[in-house]
């Protein structure tokens, strides 16, 4: 249940977003950030992207190395498949 619940908190931040309630988003999310932290449930947070253009993929996994978490993910895209064929047919 505290997994729907910590779900159920971001889709809320997610939702002030969107209304213009940017600084109560971000203080929920940040208090359920510190207490996680503070009763060292760190590694319980994960992150899902799905692209690694641009340099936000690359602040979130900064902040969830930071933060104590390795659950850091991206979605595969067709674009992964076509660099790896690139760079096998480089090396073969």
């Amino acid at each position: 249940m505290e997994g729907l619940a910590a779900f159920l908190d971001v889709f809320t931040a997610y939702l002030w977003m969107w209304e213009g309630r940017q600084s109560e988003a971000i203080a929920l999310v940040t208090d359920k950030l510190g207490k996680l932290r503070l009763s060292n449930q760190s590694h319980t947070v994960g992150c899902l992207l799905g692209s690694d253009r641009g340099t936000v993929p690359h602040l979130f996994a900064r902040f969830m190395t930071a933060y104590g978490s390795p659950n850091f993910f991206r979605t595969p895209s067709i674009k992964d498949s076509y660099e790896l064929s690139l760079y096998l047919n480089a090396i073969l």
